[in-house]
C-alpha cells in the first residue's frame, strides 16, 4: 500500500520535534510482547499518546514533550496522535473480526477454517508490517548503542536503552505521512529514514550539580569532536522558570565541538554534514566576534556583518539572514563558531526537564538520547497518569482482570478528579506540575524547598504525592497481575 503526501522541510521539524517528545522509562519488548504486537493486541497497540500541551493548555501549536511510564530500566518515546492512528485501526479491526465470528454458528465457523497466521498478516495495517521489517534492522543496533553510551557516559550515570516497538513505530510513521513529511513509506529503508527515535537511550546522571554537569558536557564534547557521537539536533528542555541541565556556555561548547568535528572531516576530503541544530538557541554577533574573524573573512564582508551587531537571532533565522547577505556556508559557520550564544525557554507550556538530543547511529538508524537526573525522572515517571486520565486513555490496559480489581480503588477517584477539571483549572494544574519539576530539579542541586501544594479548589487526589503513591501501587500490581 502506497500513501502519498506533499513534502515539507523535515529538517525544521526535527529541530522542533525534540520539544514534542521525551524519552520515557519502559521495558524492552520481550518475545511475548512482540507476539502480541504482531497479533495486533489492543493492549500493545494502545501504547500511544498525544501532546500534553493540547490538554493542559489547549494550545496545539506549542512544541511540548511528554513522558509515559513503564517499569524497567529501558526507554521508549511518547508521541503525538495525528490523523489516523494505526493502533486504533488495528484495534477496530480486531473488534470487528471478533463480532463477526461470534455472530456465526459453530458449524459455520468450522466450515470457514483458515490459516490464522495468514489471516493476521492480511488484516495487519500496511505500516505495521513495514515497521516490523524495519524493527528487524534497527533493533540490531540496540546493544551497540548501549555500548556506545556506556563508553561515553558510563562514568556519569546509569545507561538505559530500548528499541522502539513496531506498533509504536507504525503510529509515528502514520503521523509523518499525515503531516506530509514524507511522500511514501512502503519499505523498511523508508521507515528507517523517518524514524528519528528508533533507538532510545538515556543517561540518568549520578551528579547533577554544576560541576557534575560540566564533566558530562566535557565527555559529550570530546565524543562529538572525535566522531564517537554524532548529534544532529538538541533541545535543553524545562518548564517556565525551571533550571535547565545545560547552561548556554555548555551548549556553545557542544556546538563548537560539532563544528571542529566537521572541519576535521572536510580537511580529510570527507562530507562534514550540517551544523548541529540547537532548539531555542540564539546567536549574537558582537564586536568581539568581528575581531576574531579578521583574517578569516575580508574587511568588506566584516563591515556588512556589523549591520546585525548585537541582534539576538534564533539559529535558523541568523543562518538565513547571513545567507541573504551573501556570506558563504563556510563563512556562516565561522561566524556562528565565534558568536556568543544564548538559550531561550522552548518548553514553555510543558514542565518536563531534560536534555533531549537526536543521535545518528550506524546503518541509517537515528536515536533519541535523553540526559536527566534521578529526582526529575521520578516525577516524569508518574506524570503519565494525569496525562492518560485527561485524554481518557484506559489506565487498566496492561493489567489482568484481577489486577484491574486491585488498582480500581486507587485509579477511580483520581480519574474522577481529572475529569472534573475546567479549562482554567487544567492550566493551573499544569503550572502545579511545573512547580513539582522545579522542586525535583532543586533537590538535585542541593536546594531544599517546600513541596508544592495543589492549587486551592483542586481535588487533593491530584497531588503529586498521591500520583507517586498510585504509581508505586500500580507498578507492584502490574508485576503480579500483568495482562496476558
Amino acid at each position: 500500500m502506497m500513501i502519498n503526501k506533499n513534502t515539507v522541510n523535515k529538517d525544521q521539524y526535527l529541530i522542533a520535534d525534540a520539544n514534542r517528545y521525551r524519552v520515557r522509562t519502559g521495558e524492552t519488548l520481550a518475545a511475548s510482547q512482540q507476539a502480541s504486537a504482531r497479533k495486533l493486541d489492543p493492549a500493545v497497540l494502545n501504547k500511544h499518546l498525544g501532546e500534553t500541551h493540547n490538554f493542559f493548555s489547549g494550545n496545539p501549536k506549542e512544541f511540548t514533550p511528554v513522558t509515559e511510564q513503564e517499569h524497567d530500566p529501558s526507554v521508549s518515546a511518547r508521541k503525538e496522535t495525528s490523523g489516523t492512528d494505526t493502533g486504533q485501526v488495528a484495534e477496530k479491526t480486531s473488534v470487528t473480526t471478533e463480532e463477526t465470528e461470534t455472530s456465526k454458528t459453530e458449524s459455520e465457523q468450522k466450515s470457514e477454517k483458515v490459516d490464522t497466521t495468514q489471516t493476521a498478516e492480511q488484516s495487519k495495517p500496511p505500516l505495521v508490517a513495514v515497521a516490523e521489517k524495519a524493527y528487524e534492522q534497527y533493533s540490531q543496533e540496540l546493544e551497540p548503542v548501549k555500548g556506545q553510551m556506556r563508553d561515553i557516559f558510563g562514568s556519569h550515570g546509569e545507561i538505559q536503552a530500548r528499541a522502539k516497538n513496531p506498533v509504536s513505530a507504525a503510529n509515528r510513521l502514520q503521523r509523518v505521512l499525515d503531516n506530509g513529511w514524507s511522500r511514501e513509506i512502503s519499505t523498511p529503508q523508508q521507515a528507517l529514514s523517518n524514524l528519528w527515535d528508533a533507538i532510545g537511550s538515556r543517561v540518568v546522571l549520578n551528579d547533577t550539580t554544576p560541576a557534575g554537569i560540566q564533566k558530562t558536557v566535557d565527555s559529550m564534547s570530546d565524543a562529538i569532536r572525535t566522531g564517537k557521537l554524532e548529534i544532529t539536533s538538541m533541545n535543553n528542555l524545562r518548564g517556565p522558570g525551571g533550571v535547565p541541565y545545560f547552561s548556554p556556555k555548555q551548549l556553545k561548547q557542544i556546538y563548537q565541538a560539532d563544528y571542529e568535528r566537521r572541519q576535521a572531516l572536510k580537511a580529510e576530503g570527507k562530507e562534514g554534514g550540517k551544523p548541529i541544530a540547537i532548539g531555542g538557541a540564539w546567536f549574537q554577533v558582537d564586536e568581539e566576534t568581528v575581531g576574531k574573524l579578521k583574517g578569516e573573512i575580508s574587511d568588506d564582508r566584516l563591515k556588512s556583518l556589523r549591520t546585525i551587531i548585537d541582534s539576538k537571532l534564533p539559529q535558523e533565522e541568523i543562518m538565513k539572514k547571513l545567507k541573504d547577505m551573501k556570506f558563504s556556508d563556510s563563512e556562516i559557520e565561522k561566524i556562528l563558531y565565534h558568536a556568543p550564544m544564548g538559550d531561550t525557554d522552548r518548553s514553555a507550556g510543558s514542565p518536563f526537564t531534560s536534555v533531549c538530543a537526536y543521535v545518528k547511529h550506524n546503518n541509517g538508524v537515528t536515536g533519541e538520547l535523553q540526559i536527566i537526573g534521578s529526582s526529575v525522572l521520578k516525577i516524569a515517571n508518574a506524570e503519565h497518569l494525569p496525562y492518560d486520565a485527561m485524554i481518557k486513555k484506559d489506565l487498566y490496559r496492561e493489567l489482568s482482570p484481577e489486577g484491574k480489581t486491585k488498582i480500581e480503588p486507587y485509579f477511580k477517584p483520581f480519574e474522577e478528579a481529572m475529569s472534573e477539571l475546567t479549562e482554567n483549572q487544567k492550566k493551573e494544574y499544569n503550572e502545579y506540575l511545573n512547580q513539582c519539576y522545579m522542586y525535583a530539579r532543586n533537590l538535585e542541586l542541593g536546594v531544599v524547598t517546600d513541596y508544592p501544594q495543589v492549587p486551592a479548589g483542586l481535588n487533593q487526589n491530584l497531588s503529586m504525592q498521591n500520583i507517586l503513591h498510585i504509581h508505586d501501587v500500580y507498578s507492584k500490581i502490574k508485576k503480579q497481575h500483568p495482562k496476558e
